[in-house]
């Protein structure tokens, strides 16, 4: 089943420090009987995450699923009572589930919006995996390579190229941000008809934390409050055996302000439209890239499959490393583009420690970072572009033992 548009406005939602009011793009609606969006529909029992015979769904009631426009395929749900609830979101949709894929499907729009809304006043993040993901690659503009061809935006975030396998995570306001919109804007094709077809299938993840002052009604509650609801369906009741949900989300929790976080102590990591080393990251990008540090951990280890990043000036006593990278004194017409990997050691004769990697000095080598602290290392790309020194990106393989 295929969650499709629908009219849709929620309440006026009385907070401490006003009043926040939320419509979505395609009209009105006062919620459920006039419940307001983090009760009753958004705060459904939910048990787990589980894999589908289409993909990633929410292990759920099957009549709490079919109620949010999901479908039931046969999954691995190991609660009985429960269903693996997958949905799929098109091109002005709205969804209130805690997971959800927001895909292109049907006629070429140039302007495609997918609404998600909070379950419940917990949720602090949500995670993006990008399945699939093919938009115009970015256009050199006046020197510096934009997403303006097409654009993928959620909040500050913008993306285009091609990203399948990337993920990224948003910040959500618990208790207030009551919705967030996906919006792809596309060039028409039948006026630029070189362009890709553009395509998507992204599972967008909402991830809660632990309750704050607002109390959150608990799966035990709302089994109590269906029961009635179980006698009509004829479904069976369902033993809230589980961790509640942020306990569950712990494991895919990232760090505040990390874009990007890798909780498995090893794998791979990449550049945004690297494209297997025939992309251009884009310009004016600044983020950062969290690891889950283990209670002994000692070291991260990265170890390059291809690494060129812009530069301005190389010599023969620096290939690429600190203030090649990032000058001591903010100098005009000076490219800015690293990768900043704190105290780290080029695995290499002789070894070259340094924070800032440019240029080339990571290619085909290995650094290892021993600094204390979370496992946290830094991109940034400028405004300046010169095609005469490839700002293609990077990818990496990482080791924290």
């Amino acid at each position: 089943m295929r969650i499709q548009p629908d009219i849709k406005v929620f309440a006026i939602v009385s907070i401490s420090l006003g009043f926040l009011h939320f419509t979505s793009g395609t009209g009105t609606h006062t919620g459920n009987n006039g419940v307001g969006p983090f009760q009753n529909i958004a705060n459904r029992a939910t048990y787990g995450p589980c894999t589908s015979t289409v993909g990633a769904g929410t292990c759920m009631r099957r009549a709490d699923c079919l109620a949010a426009d999901g479908e039931t395929p046969p999954g691995d749900c190991g609660v009985k009572g429960t269903y693996c609830c997958t949905a799929f979101l098109g091109c002005g949709g709205t969804a209130h589930l805690k997971r959800v894929y927001i895909e292109r499907e049907g006629p070429f729009v140039t302007n495609c919006n997918h609404n998600i809304i909070m379950i419940n006043e917990n949720i602090c993040q949500l995670r993006l995996d990008f399945e699939s993901f093919l938009l115009a690659p970015p256009t050199d503009i006046g020197g510096v390579p934009m997403c303006l061809v097409d654009t993928f935006q959620v909040k500050d975030f913008q993306l285009c190229g091609v990203n399948d396998g990337q993920h990224a995570y948003v910040d959500v306001t618990p208790g207030t941000q009551l919705n967030v919109e996906l919006s792809f804007t596309l060039m028409d094709r039948a006026l630029n008809p070189a362009l890709p077809d553009p395509q998507w299938r992204i599972l967008v993840t909402q991830i809660e934390c632990a309750p704050g002052a607002v109390t959150v009604r608990t799966g035990r509650d709302l089994i109590e409050d269906l029961s009635a609801e179980d006698e009509y369906t004829r479904e069976p009741r369902v033993l809230h055996n589980q961790p509640p949900a942020y306990i569950l989300d712990q494991a895919i929790l990232a760090p505040r302000g990390c874009l990007q976080y890798f909780s498995t102590p090893s794998g791979f990591i990449e550049s945004f439209n690297f494209n297997h080393g025939m992309g251009t990251y884009p310009g004016n990008m600044h983020y950062a890239i969290c690891f889950k540090r283990r209670p002994n951990d000692k070291r991260i280890t990265f170890t390059s499959l291809f690494f060129q990043l812009g530069f301005t000036i190389l010599s023969a006593d620096n290939e690429g490393y600190d203030n090649i990278c990032f000058t001591q004194i903010e100098s005009p017409g000076r490219s800015e583009d690293y990768l900043f990997i704190p105290q780290a050691i080029r695995q290499s004769f002789p070894n070259v420690r340094a924070s800032y990697f440019c240029a080339q000095s990571l290619a085909n080598t290995s650094v290892i970072a021993t600094q204390p602290g979370p496992f946290v290392i830094h991109f940034n790309s400028d405004s300046l572009y010169e095609p005469q020194r490839p700002e293609i990106g990077f990818r990496m393989s990482y080791q924290i033992s």
